[in-house]
């Protein structure tokens, strides 16, 4: 096989040079400009994507921190507000619900003097805006009368007698707190007497005329009334007005800022909803039911909104308000720089904002006011809007997250990719990273190859270079496999030829030798020689057949034949050639056959080279049948052998040229190749077809229909 693709190699060494210099090289040189020229393309492209991606970063982180800067400059000129310089908690009050109560991005505000508590103006109630305690004022006679008013309700238990004398400080009290405390007193007193009724109108009263009034313990008296009338109304079995006091108290709890502390608040809320709970669970359902299920549903809404206030303002107390205080009281004059502080609690971002109060000279920090920012509206109102405003390259996916990596917003899809773009806020304020990912199915990364010149330049090149290659090898493919047909039909020939004429030349040699004398032996060494010669015509007719029909020069002499006559001469000619035991040859003839149009010696030898082939793959004692048969129309000749048989596989091949079945080749049967090819051009001349039918180890059956031409 070597030797072959060597020779083949050698035959087509021309074509491969032109191959080579007009195709080959030219192409990759151009392959290799073109790869290079989309290498560079890809690296514009990825750098333009890399700076449109930083410029949108750019542009988000400068949004967000436009707002945290608007928010600085607001802080410093409150800051600066002579209220705050002076202390006035009114007026501080009033700004600070003004300025801070309705920002989203604010969820706290702080206010913190030197070696002062700190405050938080939206959600406490201001120092001055306490009421004092009027008791302190009431004169002598009066604080005797109410001390009877007391004896009489806690130690005489003589309720009706206290509430009279209640009633009666209410009306010679001069301060409205003390009105409100006397009011609340006889109210009680008639609650616990039993008088329901009139307890919770004047429980009513105190709640809306005194609403603002505290108790010496400094609780509100208005919420305290409404409490308690929600009792009275219950005992007197008017629910509507229980709930409807109900639904007031729970508002009056929810108000911001408050009077009360954060442990009030929960357990006065606490009582509220409890007494509301029990109220509604007894409540038939209507259409008013619904409604002031909606409404406590609403207020329950804003009570976890509360809740989480109050837990705002107990972490700042407990983690930024020390950091403050001794920054505070470690500043030296007075800066407008605005101070900013952050820190991880509990796995989320406190994120401080603060300005520093200047003394009344302006030269010291008195103090600081500071909002705690809402990560939350940061993450969900500021970036989504900023996310708005950008134009981002298709697939892009910004992520925000803080410092160590954690995604704080979006899903990061693309995690085992490094983003294209990381923005780190200034002053890592707030501590965060914006990352912008590109998503990686585009194109082949950042260029679209399918409108690439270059690309289908090279792709076009591939494909004539895969074309001409494919080209050249099966050039050689089939030179080699030429070369083999060749030197494979060399050999059968030769083989072909040897064998009859190393027999002639070994009988002749003993006939002129005279080493045979007797005349029967002669007959038999004469029939041999006979026989080889008819073998050798064979052939040697077969190769010229060929060579004729190959070069497209083979004539037929067309006339009435007998194709009986035909059939016996083969038959009788092939019996009379086996000299030693073979198969049996019968000759069957069904009915009169007609006279066909045909070659005579061209059907004669096709005949031949049928029954050469039933006796060569025949074992002796087997049987060959020659059959023929007409019906009107068409002659039939069959040639039907019990002998070894065709493979399935390579029935439909037999009658290709040079080919010789793996059965023959296994029995060491070796041939031409041509016989078959020849009979079928034969039988096709003649307008006619052939049939095969074959089974593996019990023989063939070779069927040539000739039409009957009139």
């Amino acid at each position: 096989m070597l030797e072959n693709l060597r020779i083949a190699l050698r035959k087509q060494k021309k074509l491969i040079l032109i191959f080579f210099l007009t195709i080959f090289l030219p192409a990759l040189t151009l392959s290799v400009f073109g790869v290079r020229a989309i290498r560079n393309e890809r690296f514009r492209l990825a750098k333009q994507e890399e700076n449109e991606g930083r410029r949108a970063a750019r542009f988000i982180k400068a949004h967000i921190q436009s707002k945290l800067e608007d928010l600085n400059r607001a802080l410093d000129e409150i800051a600066r507000d002579p209220a705050f310089i002076g202390k006035d908690y009114a007026a501080i009050y009033e700004r600070s619900e003004k300025r801070f109560a309705t920002d989203p991005l604010i969820r706290q505000a702080i206010l913190l003097y030197r070696n002062e508590e700190p405050l938080f103006p939206l959600l406490l109630v201001l120092p001055d805006q306490k009421p004092a305690d009027s008791r302190k004022a009431a004169d002598a006679s009066l604080a005797a009368r109410m001390r009877r008013a007391e004896a009489l309700e806690f130690v005489e238990k003589n309720f009706r007698a206290a509430a009279a004398l209640h009633r009666e400080l209410h009306t010679t009290a001069s301060g409205r707190n003390l009105k409100a405390e006397m009011l609340t007193g006889q109210a009680r007193c008639l609650q616990k007497g039993g008088d329901y009724g009139e307890a919770a109108r004047l429980y009513a009263r105190v709640a809306s005329e005194y609403s603002d009034c505290l108790t010496p313990s400094r609780l509100p008296l208005g919420i305290l009334a409404r409490l308690q009338s929600i009792e009275c109304f219950k005992r007197t079995g008017d629910f509507q007005q229980a709930v409807k006091h109900g639904l007031e108290l729970f508002r009056e709890l929810l108000k911001k800022p408050s009077a009360l502390s954060e442990d009030q608040f929960k357990t006065y809320l606490s009582l509220a909803g409890e007494a509301l709970d029990s109220l509604l669970a007894g409540e038939k359902s209507g259409q008013d039911s619904e409604e002031i299920r909606k409404e406590y549903a609403d207020l329950k809404r804003l009570q976890a909104d509360r809740v989480k206030e109050w837990s705002a303002a107990g972490l700042i107390r407990k983690e930024i308000i020390p950091e403050l205080a001794g920054t505070l009281s470690q500043s030296g004059g007075y800066s407008p720089k605005p101070y900013r502080f952050s820190k991880n609690v509990g796995g989320s971002d406190l994120l401080l904002l603060a300005a520093w109060i200047p003394d009344r000279d302006g030269r010291e920090a008195a103090g600081m006011l500071g909002v705690q920012l809402d990560s939350d509206y940061l993450l969900e109102g500021v970036l989504p809007e900023a996310l708005g405003n950008v134009p981002l390259n298709d697939g892009a996916e910004v992520i925000l997250a803080d410092l160590a990596g954690r995604p704080l917003s979006g899903e990061r899809g693309t995690s085992a990719a490094l983003p294209l773009v990381t923005e780190y806020f200034e002053d890592n304020f707030p501590p965060w990273k914006i990352e912008l990912f590109q998503a990686p199915a585009k194109g082949l990364e950042t260029l679209d190859l399918r409108r690439n010149f270059y690309f289908w330049t090279i792709l076009t090149l591939l494909v004539v270079l895969a074309f001409g290659a494919f080209l050249i090898i099966r050039t050689i493919g089939h030179e080699m496999e030429v070369l083999k047909i060749k030197s494979d039909f060399v050999s059968s020939v030769s083989h072909e030829f040897k064998t009859p004429l190393t027999s002639i030349r070994a009988l002749m040699e003993r006939l002129v030798d005279g080493k045979v004398r007797d005349g029967a032996k002669m007959d038999q060494y004469f029939s041999i020689i006979a026989q080889d010669t008819d073998k050798l015509t064979r052939l040697v007719n077969n190769l010229l057949d060929f060579s004729r029909i190959e070069e497209g020069k083979k004539k037929y002499d067309f006339s009435d034949t007998d194709i009986v006559r035909i059939a016996t001469e083969q038959v009788q000619g092939f019996k009379k050639e086996q000299v030693l035991a073979g198969p049996d040859i019968r000759l069957e003839i069904a009915g009169e056959i007609p006279k066909l149009r045909a070659d005579a010696d061209a059907l004669s030898r096709a005949l031949a080279n049928l029954l050469s082939n039933a006796v060569k793959f025949t074992p002796a004692g087997k049987t060959i049948r020659l059959g023929l048969s007409s019906d009107g129309e068409n002659v039939t000749l069959e040639v039907e052998d019990e002998g070894i048989g065709i493979h399935p596989d390579e029935v439909g091949k037999v009658f290709e040229k040079f080919f010789q079945g793996r059965n023959a080749l296994a029995h060491s049967t070796r041939g031409t190749g041509l016989g078959l090819t020849l009979v079928k051009h034969v039988v096709e001349a003649h307008g006619g077809r052939i049939l095969v039918e074959s089974r593996l180890g019990l023989g063939s059956k070779f069927s040539l229909i000739f039409p009957i031409k009139t």
